[in-house]
């Protein structure tokens, strides 16, 4: 696999068709947090405003997961497209990964629950010695001996996620069936595997390098609007000077990943 002409290729791709970052933005940006504990407080009743910014909160985050993962399929369907010389719009390319939702949503729950069970299982052992259950250098001990293993699982876990989707949205698997193929595509070709990830790895490093330039914009105007206005005023400008700067790097950084991955999935799929 040549690695370098893979990352030249998705380049190229999210450089000719702009539509990509938009689902590259709802991809890199989903990540929505729950709303614990109990509002209010004394145990007197609740204002009715936190009951609607919950409600709020809800819904937006319900909204963002659809999005993600229709954005997901749309995004490895694009770059197929656009490999063979089509475009991708965004009406266009949410239709088309209708098809796919719940197989993908089916399948991003079960890597979530495997990844969140090798983590829980590789910090159990500190946790113990914390709460006193195991000494502190057994528990040591324990973490150490299982962090070479559980690293290499966690790393395994992330290549056959990202084969896994691609057969769902390639190949109409089923989820259940996406990982038995993503097994399958994995089994002989490790070091492909790894490269690909070190390549969507780099990109994700350049385009953390290119948000940092995108935001010095705002950072600026929020400095001088915090001389003037005050914390909230300089907040909301500097937020609003930046996002236009900065949503399209995360949406071209993002683009430029799954491309990675659509490219090379495709390109060992000739292969054999």
């Amino acid at each position: 696999m040549n690695t370098v002409e893979i990352g030249k290729r998705a380049l190229s791709t999210i450089r000719g068709n702009k539509a990509l970052w938009f689902f590259g933005f709802f991809v890199a940006s989903s990540g929505a947090g729950g709303a614990g504990g109990r509002p209010g407080h004394g145990g007197g009743p609740v204002p009715i405003w936190v009951w609607l910014a919950v409600a709020a909160a809800v819904v937006c985050a319900g909204a963002f997961l659809i999005l993600h993962v229709l954005s997901e399929a749309a995004l490895i369907e694009g770059v197929v497209r656009q490999r063979s010389g089509e475009r991708l719009g965004v009406g266009a390319g949410l239709r088309d990964a209708r098809r796919h939702f719940f197989r993908l949503l089916g399948f991003k729950a079960g890597a979530l629950g495997l990844a969140f069970l090798g983590v829980a299982v590789l910090a159990a052992p500190a946790l113990a010695a914390a709460l006193g259950v195991l000494p502190a250098a057994l528990g040591i001990g324990i973490s150490l001996v299982l962090a070479v293993p559980g690293v290499i699982a966690l790393l395994t876990l992330a290549l056959l996620y990202e084969y896994g989707m691609r057969a769902i949205v390639l190949e109409e698997r089923t989820a259940g069936d996406a990982w038995r193929a993503a097994r399958r595509r994995l089994s002989g070709h490790l070091v492909d595997g790894t490269q690909l990830l070190l390549l969507s790895f780099a990109g994700q490093l350049g385009g953390n390098a290119l948000a940092f330039v995108a935001v010095l914009p705002g950072l600026g105007a929020g400095l001088i609007a915090y001389a003037f206005g005050g914390l909230p005023v300089a907040i909301a400008l500097g937020a609003l000077v930046a996002l236009p700067f900065l949503v399209p790097v995360i949406g071209a950084t993002a683009s430029f990943r799954s491309s990675v991955w659509t490219l090379g999935y495709l390109e060992g799929r000739e292969a054999r």
